[in-house]
């Protein structure tokens, strides 16, 4: 397996009636519909945010060490793709 990298998107494949109907009801229409971004290496794990319905959690890549994973690295400048999850961390911001 390749090393992962800060602002490499990690999806999982979802199970059961809710990954079903999540599944279905996205479109274009795939197999995988809950997705996190790399936010940095931590000891022998890593640190990722991922979306949930209030806005961003923080968690350990471990967390799915059982589950069908797949990897996607975006094609840009390594500083942008160490950014993004950072500048992720600004959504759900309230205003003053």
């Amino acid at each position: 397996m390749i090393e992962l990298q800060p602002g490499d998107i990690f999806a999982t494949r979802g199970s059961g009636l809710l990954g079903w109907l999540s599944r279905r009801l996205m479109e274009p229409e795939t197999g995988r519909y809950h997705f996190g971004i790399i936010l940095q290496k931590w000891q022998d794990d890593y640190l990722i945010l991922e979306s949930i319905s209030k806005g961003l959690s923080v968690g350990r890549l471990s967390f799915y060490k059982d589950a069908d994973i797949k990897f996607y690295r975006v094609d840009c400048d390594e500083d942008l793709r160490e950014a993004a999850p950072l500048e992720l961390t600004r959504w759900g911001e309230k205003p003053l």
